[in-house]
């Protein structure tokens, strides 16, 4: 069991106060691919998380398992056969280590945050060297999988891609940089000893013999002569017709993934004079490739593309499995959530258990889902490329199916239903109002122009509030079949979403954040207070006595707007290389549609420090309870699972992590160390077939 660590500041890929994370469903667009032959089994990272694939068959992958959920944006994945682990390059998160060889239940084992932005992984015996864009290469010895730890680095001025390991030497593609050379032979040591600088961008390099093979972006591939690794020489080049981004050889053929223009097979028999031999055209932009025996797995952000490349002149796509996009907007109700993404349509996720939310169905009758809203057996989203409000029955979550739709004139940016009627913001069009007493037959019953681009509406009694450009606008629709326009409130910078409590509206305005809005006279709306942000507001959300604002890559951020006129921060969370676009609160629990990461959930305010003061018969024991000196940990598990342990203060910041990664069946224990005298919650998170969470309040006395 890991020795206790206490920390100061930000843990892993998140920084946070009075905000915990609690779950996620992490998964975006592929981009990222490894395989293991033998198992015929392929890996796929998409957006946070990793899809494990059952290849075996002739037709379409096979899901085994989407337990693998990363601390970040998955980058690269490198899987060693010898000992069945997965190694991730994640982002902020830096090097997760992953036991696969139970497929359908994978577990973390360890993980080593050391890189500002950690994007390419490649394995060598008992060391993995990572690289970190800003800062070159580190050397990570994995030899105890559970407890990895920095060996050594090298520092590479460019900003770096992606690297592979052949003897004692690193390959390292180095954008601008070229291809540098580093001596691995000492692994506390790696000291560059050579390198070739083309003009051009280097993203990938791949090894075979005496040569090199650089995936060189618009130039193609670039072939390297390294019998001397301390000075490449030119050999000969290839151009390809897009942007090469990754490479692998195999034989006497290279596989140049090209991003727009696919899978190119290039023939390098005779290195000096390579030439294209066969190509095959895929959706989506082809971003990674790895080879295992007669196939290509070729990542390509609309999914997996399985490619027989037994006939390299002539590459056939045999299978895909479709990944998701990107998470735009999400809304949550009872059991399930519904993530909006782009062309992908709508995904159902099973949120009963949030700590392990669980993918159930997708409808892809939207054409640009943009924003979801949910009354009843019904969720009804803003469809933005098909300028229509669509209906869809989810009574059954495993199979959701439209009902009926209307046009909305304009591109529908946003939609709140009340009782028979939704309100749609929709762009150019205004707001529209929309009679959905029929779900079959939905029909437009009145509308209030804008000038401008109508983004978000909220509806609060007989009022609708919506933002249109730099203004928030206020309509009484006591009549829905004749919204009169009442007052409206001119804001500095573009308002992209409102929410309205009582007396209040709360509107993100973009680069000028949050500002609070006294509604109580709906025919003159008068700004009261403000609340800058970090990075552009996007959207908000209210909840008791709080505004919750998701603020792009500056995360998710609490206001408290007890007094409108003094809008302050009490809270928030950033989660590394996250982009937070959108969010929905439910009680004490945040949803937010996190771009290529998909869904993550957070615990807000003082519920991420609320814990049961019983020892009770759960998992979880604290004690001596309080404690004058140094409290122990103790559950005990009726099978093996993957465990983490996490422990907050009373603001809800994380200050130590004393356990994370697989534990066996029985009794477990760890002690707490020295902790500053305060009440504290520690919460037991448990995977795999005991899934569940418990949580312990304890005191530590002076």
């Amino acid at each position: 069991m890991a020795e206790l660590e206490v920390f100061d500041g930000p843990m892993g890929a998140g920084d946070s106060s009075n905000v915990s994370f609690v779950g996620s469903w992490p998964f975006g667009w592929a981009q990222s691919s490894d395989v293991d032959t033998a198992r015929e089994l392929a890996f796929c990272g998409a957006g946070g998380g990793v899809y494990i694939l059952d290849v075996s068959g002739t037709g379409n992958p096979v899901l085994v398992s989407e337990a693998i959920h990363a601390g970040d944006g998955v980058e690269d994945i490198c899987y060693d056969p010898s000992s069945e682990l997965l190694f991730l390059a994640c982002v902020q998160a830096g090097l997760e280590i992953w036991d696969v060889s139970e497929a359908g239940d994978p577990v973390k084992l360890g993980c080593c945050p050391v890189a500002s932005y950690c994007n390419g992984v490649a394995v060598s015996g008992d060391y993995a060297f990572v690289t970190d864009r800003g800062q070159g290469m580190k050397v990570i010895d994995v030899s105890s999988p559970q407890d990895p730890e920095v060996a050594g680095s090298v520092n590479v001025t460019e900003l770096v891609y992606d690297l592979t390991v052949s003897g004692d030497c690193a390959y390292v593609a180095a954008g601008y940089g070229g291809m540098r050379v580093i001596d691995v032979s000492n692994p506390e040591d790696p000291q560059e000893v050579g390198g070739y600088d083309p003009l051009a961008e280097i993203k990938d390099v791949a090894v075979e013999g005496d040569y090199a093979y650089l995936a060189a972006d618009q130039d193609g591939m670039v072939i390297l002569d390294i019998s001397d690794p301390a000075s490449p020489s030119h050999v000969a080049s290839c151009s390809t017709p897009g942007y090469a981004t990754c490479i692998e050889v195999s034989g006497n053929h290279a596989y140049v993934a090209d991003w727009y223009d696919g899978l190119r097979v290039i023939d390098v028999s005779d290195p000096s004079d390579p030439f294209e031999a066969g190509y095959l055209d895929v959706s989506g932009q082809a971003e990674t490739v790895a080879l295992g025996g007669d196939f290509a797995y070729l990542a390509n952000h609309d999914g997996l593309s399985v490619i027989s490349i037994e006939t390299p002149s002539d590459p056939v796509e045999t299978g895909f499995y479709q990944t998701p996009g990107y998470c735009k907007a999400v809304a949550a109700g009872g059991d399930y959530a519904y993530m909006c993404d782009g062309d992908e349509g709508i995904h159902i996720i099973d949120i009963s258990n949030i700590t392990e939310p669980v993918w159930v169905s997708t409808c892809s009758d939207p054409l640009q889902a943009e924003a979801v809203s949910i009354w009843g057996d019904y969720i009804y989203v803003s469809d933005y490329a098909s300028y229509s409000l669509r209906i869809i029955d989810v009574s059954d979550p495993s199979a959701p199916f439209q009902t009926g739709s209307c046009g909305t004139s304009g591109r529908a940016r946003d939609a709140v239903v009340v009782d028979d009627y939704a309100y749609v913001a929709a762009n150019e069009a205004g707001l529209r109002v929309i009679d959905v007493s029929d779900p079959a037959d939905p029909v437009e019953v009145g509308s209030c122009s804008s000038p401008s681009y109508a983004r978000g509406v909220d509806v609060q009694g007989d009022y609708a509030y919506y933002v249109d450009g730099i203004y928030l606008k206020i309509a009484d629709v006591s009549n829905p079949s004749n919204p009169v326009a009442l007052g409206q409130c001119a804001l500095v910078g573009t308002a992209s979403d409102v929410a309205v409590s009582g007396d209040y509206a709360c509107v993100a305005s973009d680069e000028e954040g949050l500002r609070v809005v006294d509604v109580s006279d709906p025919g003159s709306p008068v700004e009261v207070g403000s609340c800058g942000m970090p990075s552009s507001a996007m959207a908000v959300d209210i909840s008791a006595g709080y505004a919750y604002v998701a603020v792009g890559y500056g995360g998710l951020r609490v206001v408290d707007i007890s007094d409108p006129s003094n809008p302050f921060h009490s809270g928030y969370y950033q989660g590394g290389g996250i982009s937070v676009e959108e969010l929905a609160v439910v009680g004490d629990t945040a949803f937010t549609a996190c771009w290529s990461d998909g869904l993550q959930i957070y615990c807000l305010g003082e519920t991420s420090v609320h814990g049961s003061d019983e020892q009770g018969d759960g998992l979880l024991r604290v004690t001596p309870n309080p404690s004058g000196g140094a409290p122990m940990i103790s559950f005990e598990l009726s099978c093996s699972a993957n465990v983490t342990l996490l422990v907050y203060d009373a603001a809800g910041r994380l200050v130590a992590c004393p356990m994370s990664g697989a534990a066996a069946a029985g009794a477990h224990s760890t002690g707490l160390g020295d902790l500053p005298a305060g009440c504290y919650v520690v919460a037991l998170r448990v995977g795999g077939p005991q899934r569940s969470v418990d949580t312990r309040k304890f005191v530590v006395l002076d």
